[in-house]
């Protein structure tokens, strides 16, 4: 069943995990992280102060060591990894690192393989000194390399501005700007991503169609008007700060706090035109923040509105639907989850309490401190929330929209929203579902294209357009009211 665990929370499914295992800053209710907020937002002269360096970045393209590989290479030792291609233009062709060699360590640190790797090669920032330890003609050599940055996302049609947002004195997080040219103040949107912890920059995803559909969203926004945000999660990235992996809930909510407030104080935004796009776990961040902070709408795509019992219950029944399980099966794999989510949510059991009391559940969890790529933590404090009363209190209006080929999300979850909306302020909530558009924004014609997409890995659906053309409607409409 752990196949099918993977894809029930893919609250978002891009490319490389965070590592690390700080986890120091976790479990502080939000209204301790809200503190903070007593400091006046950072303005975009300011902004200077709290510069990130860009992250450094080697410029090789790796493969794990094949028996072939070893062999060919007469390497004493299953070790490492090896060199499949060296880009141009970057630290490693100037450093004098080649195709098929094979790097042993990187500052002294062994290289196991390729996660192990990136999250090594990712420590680094520019202008770092590396000293690489390499294989190459059956002998060891030494090759020192000074890391370039790496690129910028450019578009020769509006700006794109690489910021930051201080949180405290030990997280600083990259925000990406994309805006108009022209000097008058903009219309804003707020991104705020699904659950995963990985980078929301996109510098090598520069030919049409984008590979990456908030790529696709934000720019075609832009080109509209708009000025849109994006947030590097904590130590994603350029970003500061212990690993998203490890944060909770609420620490993770106030970086994405301090984001808007520092958006709506930049002088080419109209601050009473600012928007925010909850996609997935963004969709539940959304109205938290709200409640904080007051914005001109809110829309959410592919989200939560239910406690996470509920919605893991449904979620899992329906994709294992999809995958064809046998109906005796699956009421007896629904009994055992459901039990499981009783000691982790409402018991409040850590994973290494349940894994010793019931080793059957070993399999929900990633390792005894995360779940669905995500600290523990972080997936109790979701569930102690009270959307809603956060819905409820959010005195603005909301769009909801749920893509009929999501299997990630349901449809009733949707229109809860808009009716908790519309119950305390009438009119101001809706509810749409869209044809021929999954929970990734592809053309998917229906849940089971979808979900065949993304467990066979075929990669052959496209984006679908229909999100933008949506999004901007709505919001030009709230503008103009």
């Amino acid at each position: 069943m752990r196949s099918i665990r993977t894809i029930i929370l893919l609250l978002l499914l891009l490319y490389l995990p965070a590592f690390g295992e700080d986890i120091s800053s976790i479990n502080k209710p939000l209204a301790d992280y809200l503190k903070l907020f007593e400091n006046k937002a950072v303005a975009v002269s300011d902004n200077k102060k709290y510069d990130l360096l860009r992250k450094g970045r080697i410029g090789v393209m790796v493969t794990e060591i094949t028996d072939e590989i070893r062999t060919k290479s007469g390497l004493p030792e299953k070790k490492g990894v090896s060199v499949k291609e060296v880009f141009s233009d970057t630290s490693a062709i100037e450093g004098g690192i080649k195709k098929e060699d094979i790097i042993l360590e990187i500052n002294g640190a062994e290289v196991v393989n390729v996660p192990q790797f990136l999250s090594l090669a990712g420590t680094y920032r520019a202008g770092e000194e590396l000293t690489l330890s390499l294989w190459r003609n059956s002998e060891k050599i030494i090759k020192k390399i000074t890391l370039k940055p790496f690129p910028e996302e450019n578009h020769p049609d509006f700006d794109v501005l690489y910021l930051s947002v201080p949180v405290d004195e030990t997280t600083t997080l990259r925000t990406i700007i994309t805006k108009p040219k022209t000097g008058t103040k903009h219309p804003a949107v707020l991104l705020i991503q699904g659950l995963s912890c990985v980078s929301v920059d996109y510098p090598f995803d520069n030919v049409l169609p984008y590979q990456n559909p908030y790529k696709s969203i934000l720019y075609s926004l832009t080109e509209k008007g708009f000025v849109t945000m994006r947030v590097e999660k904590s130590g994603i990235g350029d970003s500061t700060g212990t690993p998203a992996k490890d944060i909770d809930f609420n620490r993770e909510v106030l970086g994405f706090q301090k984001a808007l407030e520092v958006l709506k104080s930049y002088d080419f935004v109209d601050k009473e035109k600012v928007f925010i796009f909850g996609h997935s776990m963004g969709g539940v961040m959304a109205p938290v923040i709200a409640n904080n902070i007051t914005v001109k709408g809110i829309i959410v795509f592919g989200t939560i509105g239910r406690p996470m019992v509920e919605y893991e219950l449904e979620n899992d029944f329906r994709q294992h639907l999809l995958r064809g399980e046998d109906f005796v099966d699956l009421e007896q794999e629904m009994r055992k989850k459901e039990a499981f989510l009783y000691h982790f949510y409402i018991e409040k059991l850590t994973p290494g309490e349940i894994i010793e009391k019931y080793p059957d559940c070993k399999d929900y969890f990633d390792d005894e401190n995360h779940m669905y790529g995500r600290h523990y933590m972080f997936l109790q404090q979701l569930y102690d929330l009270n959307l809603s009363e956060k819905w409820k209190n959010v005195n603005t209006d909301v769009l909801a929209i749920w893509g009929k080929s999501d299997f990630v999300s349901a449809p009733g979850d949707h229109k809860l929203i808009a009716d908790i909306v519309n119950n305390y302020h009438k009119g101001k909530g809706t509810c749409i579902e869209m044809e021929h558009i999954d929970h990734y924004f592809l053309n998917a014609s229906s849940m089971s294209g979808s979900y065949k997409n993304i467990t066979e890995k075929k990669n052959d659906l496209q984006f679908n357009p229909v999100i933008i053309e949506k999004m901007d409607e709505w919001m030009n409409n709230i503008i103009k009211e």
